[in-house]
């Protein structure tokens, strides 16, 4: 009686749904991991990425009408006033240069920016939220001299005296700053020239705080600021120097809320739960390589027999 090899194989359908019973925790596994991490940079006060779709960028310019074209001041800061679109933002530039910014509320904005010596061509640029530019304002022509504003026989000279305009003290800073964080830490920028040395410089950052800064040269310098609550701020930089003249300027600030992160109770403190997800991770590893090194040993203890068969 000739003894017939046994048929042995190998049992893959277990194989297959133990696959995809680890396919599937690992999903879980993962995602889980990602909430707990969102849910960690988002109370840290991390930055977070969003995207938002722009629409239309202002379509209606901002006017100036107060002060009128020609006017003469014999004092550096003055107030500019308008007409608006509400909810969006007005930067004074003067020779093209930037002079102060502020939100348009009712239809109306008001700035107080400073002049240099001598002519100062001023022009207001309407921006939104999302720094798109709109159409300007016509030009606004006005002068900073000793003369009386009812010279009429002086009313087209410049009176620019360039001594004077490198000894005036000017601040400058960023026209415009977008994209900050609620409760993370925010950089303001700026620099003061002209003058003597060493200035003083007050920063108010419009929630209620204020900040000094000594400053022994006119190199730029930051400071660093936090913000509680969103919102859209004015800030506003004051320099004095060693000899009591004064100069200041004004800018915005847009404060985000943080994003909201929607997660599971059980996720929603990460201190706790990212470590227990790190020992599952590792757990899970073990658990699959154990798994794999099993199918090894069933197809090699299989291709054993069979060898063991054939020479049977």
């Amino acid at each position: 009686m000739i003894e017939q090899p046994v048929n042995i194989q190998l049992n893959h359908l277990k194989y297959i749904v133990v696959l995809s019973i680890y396919i599937i925790f690992a999903i879980l596994l993962y995602a889980a991991t990602n909430i707990s991490m969102a849910v960690a940079e988002s109370q840290s006060g991390g930055v977070t990425v969003s995207a938002t779709v722009p629409g239309e960028p202002p379509q209606v310019a901002a006017q100036i009408l107060s002060p009128i074209s020609g006017s003469r001041f014999d004092n550096q800061s003055i107030t500019v006033s308008g007409t608006c679109e509400s909810g969006k933002i007005i930067q004074i530039y003067k020779n093209e240069i930037f002079a102060g910014s502020t939100l348009c509320s009712g239809g109306v904005f008001n700035l107080k920016v400073d002049l240099v010596y001598g002519k100062n061509d001023l022009v207001a640029k309407t921006y939104d939220s999302l720094n798109q530019k709109g159409p300007d304002s016509s030009t606004i022509t006005v002068y900073f001299d000793n003369q009386s504003s009812n010279a009429s026989d002086n009313k087209n000279q410049s009176y620019t005296n360039s001594s004077l305009a490198l000894e005036q003290l000017v601040v400058i800073t960023d026209n415009f700053y977008q994209g900050v964080i609620v409760e993370s830490s925010f950089t303001l920028s700026s620099r003061v020239m002209g003058g003597q040395a060493p200035y003083a410089v007050y920063v108010s950052w419009g929630d209620g705080k204020e900040d000094l800064v000594l400053q022994p040269s006119s190199d730029e310098f930051e400071i660093q600021h936090v913000y509680k609550f969103a919102g859209d701020y004015k800030v506003s930089v004051k320099a004095v120097d060693s000899l009591g003249n004064k100069a200041s300027i004004q800018t915005m600030v847009i404060v985000n809320g943080k994003p909201i992160v929607y997660a599971p109770s059980f996720l929603k403190n990460p201190t706790k739960t990212l470590p227990i997800l790190t020992r599952v991770w590792q757990i899970y590893i073990i658990v699959v390589l154990s798994t794999f090194s099993f199918w090894l040993g069933e197809r090699w203890l299989l291709h054993r027999y069979k060898r063991a068969s054939l020479v049977k």
